[in-house]
């Protein structure tokens, strides 16, 4: 019916949980030791799950998350992950799965601090396309994954 007729379906109901890694604000009544560094003048903990959506949110067909990150080198890689886990707090949880990667040149003319990525998804029926794109140079890359497919 899907076929025939793709607007029968509206929206879909999270199998996963879907975040992208990121660094963090330390808090030491929070966080293990183990994640706790510094970087850039400021305690930070690494491996932070950040969330884009939850495991069984009702998503609209092609509705959009977005997430803006401000790069730490001339090269961002943004490790896309997911998990049955509702409300994962860090990417090494059990059960998070790392299902790719998006890497986006920075403006090497720009100092990093005044730059911004704006890390986007958009929610199909059956595939999730992440976009990151840095805003200072209007550069773009995409990447789609198919949610139905097991790892």
């Amino acid at each position: 019916m899907f076929g025939h007729k793709p607007d029968i379906i509206s929206s879909r109901v999270m199998d996963y949980t879907y975040g992208i890694e990121m660094y963090g604000w330390y808090d030491e009544n929070k966080h293990p030791v183990g994640k706790k560094l510094f970087r850039e003048g400021k305690w930070m903990a690494e491996h932070f799950f950040e969330i884009f959506v939850m495991v069984n949110d009702d998503v609209p067909v092609d509705s959009k998350v977005y997430c803006s990150t401000t790069p730490g080198a001339e090269i961002s890689v943004i490790p896309i992950y997911r998990t049955k886990v509702r409300d994962p707090v860090f990417i090494t949880d059990p059960g998070c799965e790392l299902l790719g990667t998006l890497e986006i040149e920075n403006d090497k003319d720009m100092p990093l601090e005044e730059q911004t990525n704006k890390t986007t998804f958009i929610f199909g029926d059956t595939e999730l396309l992440i976009e990151i794109k840095n805003i200072s140079t209007g550069k773009v890359e995409t990447l789609t994954l198919d949610v139905m497919k097991q790892l």
